[in-house]
């Protein structure tokens, strides 16, 4: 089983707003990865979980539809061969 991403949140470390906090699939309580300072803080109790889930800055993007098309820039077609004074 995998562990479930909950958002990213403020680091407690070096205060970096780009840590990612999680849900340990084995003992269901948070933990927060920080690759800006390589800290890992993992929470031992109810308590310390809800310490980590108020450093919660916002939950992850919602996953679009495969079905919505997706937006292109218009690009110009090849041309067959290279010439360099064209």
């Amino acid at each position: 089983m995998a562990n479930e991403f909950i958002g990213f949140a403020k680091c407690p470390t070096c205060e970096s707003d780009k840590a990612k906090l999680s849900l340990s699939a084995k003992t269901q309580l948070a933990y927060l990865t920080c690759s800006a300072c390589s800290a890992q803080i993992f929470a031992r109790s109810g308590r310390s979980d809800e310490g980590l889930r108020k450093l919660l800055i916002g939950a992850p993007p919602a996953d679009k539809k495969t079905d919505e098309k997706k937006e292109t820039a218009d690009v110009a077609p090849a041309k067959d061969s290279w010439d360099p004074y064209a």
